[in-house]
């Protein structure tokens, strides 16, 4: 992740992705040059604090609220009415659980 951009309702992550014919990992980004305001070229790595960590490309929501989407195949033979069922008779008794 790069930055952080507020605005009134939401922030936006900034997120930093390069192909791997620079190189893999980290160290990638010492091969990333930047012009400075003396028309030089510096590495990223003078400007900016590099780390790694990992976190979501995108986050679905519903309205405005985190929402998660998730699918499943029915077993040969069952209907998709019951086991539509069954997922909310389990999200009743325990929200935390997946089938």
């Amino acid at each position: 992740m790069i930055s952080t951009i507020y605005t009134q309702a939401n922030q936006y992550r900034v997120i930093l992705e390069h192909g791997v014919e620079g190189g893999v990992g980290l160290a990638a980004l010492n091969n990333i040059r930047l012009r400075s305001n003396q028309n030089t070229m510096v590495p990223l790595t003078i400007l900016a604090k590099v780390e790694q960590s990992y976190g979501p490309l995108s986050i679905n929501h519903l309205a405005q609220f985190p929402s998660a989407t998730f699918s499943f195949n029915v077993a040969k033979g069952s209907s998709l009415e019951g086991a539509v069922n069954t997922c909310h008779r389990s999200c009743k008794t325990d929200p935390l659980t997946i089938i």
